[in-house]
Order: structure tokens, then sequence, then C-alpha cells
């Protein structure tokens, strides 16, 4: 499967659109979505999609075999590979040992020693769970990568304009997940939710922009869209489960349009909520140069299980680039520097490729 039709085309700061790339997918779209940004921001046109293989045999063997049965297509190998998460780690790894040649670039954690790869982007919050995090070949940086960018906030802007400007200003960016882990998103945190998003937008007069994802589920969107609906807020709403516009008291049909305006979003908001559980979604509100305010926590009483989202949160609060939306905490300034990693990364791994084929030229 061919994905660069999926990766927003905007002006590269490099151009690597000669090689060809492989994404292990091992079924979590935030997990691909941060190859994919890095993919994007080198300039890869030639992108593949690539299903890990690897069966699940019982907790116990997993643990004492990690990887064991993982499986990779045969060669030709892509000049690069990106994978993510502890499990597509090992498909990288064997790719690697089949083809020297190729960059191999792995994302956050994994109990492949770094030493298989030729990058390992490791996100500071990790640090302390990563084997072999003293390898000179780890990158630690803030936050995960992702697609956003200026030239894709400036696009995205100017393509959902003639709608999200019938929005009154100020407006604010909800981006909504769901329960994941130690953070629980249940009908009681719903309401609370809803409860301290709308007395934080009628305080300050914000217009919504609302986004909800897969983990939110069909009950937490509609729970939240009746409250919503009860206090009359003014918002544009996007269900990301079911590709789905809808406008609450707006003079226009949204159901016509097609296409994600989570983008456009980030772009057209004075400030951003997003709720704790993804780290892909706050590290994408960090990517711009709005305030973001935190909605809800892991459980930090068990760090053993939550420490690393823990650390997440903290370390993006101690940058000054987000707040806690409910503890009192001081508003992020206005015109933040946008947390750009993925152009960090992307910088990084170009160094490889261009190592790579001047020793081929050699």
């Amino acid at each position: 499967m061919n994905i660069a039709e999926t990766l927003p085309r905007i002006e590269p700061r490099h151009d690597f659109s000669n090689l060809s790339a492989w994404i292990i997918d091992n079924g979590a779209v935030g997990d691909v979505k941060q190859c994919r940004g890095i993919a994007n921001a080198l300039n890869l046109t030639d992108v593949e999609l690539i299903p890990l293989q690897l069966p699940h045999p019982p907790k116990l063997v997993r643990r004492m075999f990690p990887g064991i049965g993982c499986r990779v297509p045969p060669p030709p190998y892509p000049d690069i590979v990106f994978s993510s998460g502890s499990d597509a780690a090992f498909a990288t790894r064997l790719i690697k040992q089949a083809s020297p040649a190729t960059v191999a670039v792995h994302l956050a954690k994994t109990h492949v020693p770094a030493d298989a790869f030729d990058v390992v982007v490791t996100p500071l919050h990790m640090i302390e769970d990563h084997a072999g995090c003293a390898s000179g070949k780890v990158l630690p940086i803030f936050g995960v990568p992702n697609n956003i960018t200026p030239e894709l906030l400036a696009q995205e802007r100017a393509a959902w304009a003639p709608v999200l400007d019938q929005l009154p200003k100020p407006r604010l960016a909800v981006l909504v997940g769901g329960s994941a882990g130690g953070f629980r998103f249940r009908p009681r945190q719903v309401q609370a939710f809803s409860h301290n998003l709308i007395g934080f937008a009628s305080l300050r007069h914000y217009s919504l922009m609302v986004s909800t994802s897969r983990r939110t589920g069909e009950a937490r969107h509609e729970a939240i869209l009746n409250n919503l609906e009860l206090v009359g807020m003014q918002t544009h709403w996007y269900d990301g489960a079911a590709d789905v516009h809808d406008g609450i008291r707006l003079p226009y049909d949204v159901l016509n349009l097609s296409g994600n305006p989570l983008v456009a979003f980030l772009a057209t908001a004075d400030a951003i909520v997003v709720t704790a559980d993804s780290l892909t979604m706050t590290s994408e509100a960090c990517a711009t140069d709005k305030p973001v305010y935190v909605w809800g926590r892991y459980e930090a009483n068990k760090p053993e299980r939550f420490g690393v989202h823990v650390r997440f949160q903290e370390t993006l609060r101690l940058l000054g680039r987000t707040s806690f939306l409910v503890d009192n905490d001081p508003a992020p300034p206005p015109n933040l520097t946008p947390l750009d990693e993925t152009a960090r990364v992307a910088a990084h791994v170009a160094k490889q490729l261009r190592a790579r084929a001047a020793g081929a030229v050699a």
C-alpha cells in the first residue's frame, strides 16, 4: 500500500524524493502518524506501509522471547525503514540485519538494543525506560514527532477559512480522546470535562472547534455534544471516528465538506484544549504557537505503569508549553515558539542518509 498520497504535501526542508521508504504498521494510528511526520519532513514520496507480522503467543512466552516469530517481507529492501512502538522494533531490526545499507530509524520505546538501529528517536519522558539509552545513536526529543509545520498550518487555515471564519473570535480548538491506561474518561469524567470546558470557554467568550477521535467512542461523543448544545455554545464539530462534520447553530451545512479539519482547527484557534490521554494530540497542539491547556491526568500514584505519561505531561508543563486546565495553572503566554522536534529529527536522519550516500559513492 503506497501512502504517499496521505502525506500532506508542503515545501520540503529536505529532498529525498528519490529514495524508497517503509513504515512498519503495528496497528497503532499514533505510532504510524509519527513515522509519517518524519517521512514527510524528508520529502520521501515512495513510502510503503508494511503490516507488522508478529504472532501473539501467551504473555509468558512473549516476556521470555520478545519478538518471537516476527517476519518481514522479502527483498528488495528500502533505502530507509521507520518503526514506532516496542513490537515494530523487531521487524526493523530484522530488515537492518538482512540489508545493512538500509537506514533503520526507530521511534520511542524498544526492548531491542539501540545499536541495532541507525537512529533511535527517544522522547525525554521515555528515557528511563529505554534499553541502551546511553548509546550515541539515541536522539532525545521533547514530545513525539508529528506532521504539523508552519506551511501545513497556513495551507489548512486558508482551505477551511470560508467555514471556520464564520465562528466568532476568539476561537478554541478542543481535541478529545478517551480512556487509555491510567487516564480514565468514563461518564463521570466526561461530565466533568464538559463542565470545565464550558466554564473555561464561557468566561473567555470562546467559540469552539471540537474534534473527537476513535478512542472517544459514540457515547462520550454524544454526551459532550449534548452538553454543548444545552448551553448553546457556537461550535464546529468533527467526529474523527465517523469522519462526520456537524454544525451547531451555524448558518451553513458542513455535512457537504470532506477532509479532516483538525489541522485547520489548530491553525485557526487562539488557544487549544486537549485531553491528557494522547501524547500525539498534545505534541501536535504544541507544534503551533498557541497556548495549550491539558485536561485530566494519568494516575501518578502508579509510576511503574504510567510514569511515562506523567513525565510527558510534566516535561511540557515545565517547558512552559502547556498548563493544566483546572488546576489554576498560570496561562501559557501567547505567540509561543512552536515545538518543532520533527524538523530536528528529520535533520538528524538526513545526515545519516547523506553519509550513506557518500559512503556508496566512495
